[in-house]
């Protein structure tokens, strides 16, 4: 069975902007909001219109967000041409959120809280080529189950039986004195040391 079902994918030129913060105003006795759309949300909305599929995605879902930023011009020669990574404003995850609310309301998914899993990133358009500043959206519905792994700590409720991470098969403990929870392995004289350190027994 392939993991992933009913992709949908696009890309939008334009240079990418955060979703604008709401305002508030009073109105009567109430206070309204209002989000303001920026031109880059409503080119993305506008795109997603045209090619949302029918019916809307169901989750859970996957989502890979990647904005292509404009190039400074420091960076376009000498060192800094070896630039990739966006390293400045706007925020990643406010140009994040301008996508899925384009999404959410061009109705390519029922809903955002859909998305169960996120790859997101933000770099500098390269310095040759014809790739030009705008952002690359997949998404698609995951059709296998999740798979639970060692690291998964919180697949327990009892701590004193996590496993610790560094020493697979060795059992973690609970200390008597302090309630922490430690490995024998790594703090191989941890209820000693905290004997010593708070007087019990002496």
């Amino acid at each position: 069975m392939p993991k992933y079902a009913n992709e949908f994918f696009l890309y939008v030129v334009g240079q990418p902007k955060p979703q604008a913060r709401p305002r508030f105003f009073r109105v009567g006795a109430g206070v309204r909001t209002h989000s303001p759309k920026t031109l880059f949300f409503n080119m993305v909305y506008g795109e997603a219109v045209k090619k949302a599929p029918k019916p809307p995605l169901g989750g859970p879902l996957s989502l890979k967000v990647s904005f292509f930023m404009p190039r400074p011009k420091n960076a376009t020669t000498g060192k800094g041409s070896a630039k990739t990574w966006h390293i400045s404003r706007p925020d990643l995850d406010n140009m994040e959120k301008a996508i899925c609310d384009a999404f959410t309301q061009a109705r390519v998914w029922r809903d955002d809280s859909l998305v169960c899993e996120k790859m997101t990133s933000k770099v500098l358009t390269p310095l040759h080529g014809e790739q030009r500043p705008g952002v690359f959206v997949w998404v698609a519905e995951i059709k296998e189950p999740y798979v639970y792994h060692k690291d998964d700590m919180v697949l327990s409720q009892d701590y004193d039986r996590w496993a610790c991470p560094a020493h697979l098969g060795v059992k973690r403990r609970r200390c008597p004195i302090c309630g922490s929870v430690f490995c024998t392995k790594c703090d191989e004289d941890h209820i000693s040391g905290c004997r010593d350190t708070n007087n019990v027994g002496n």
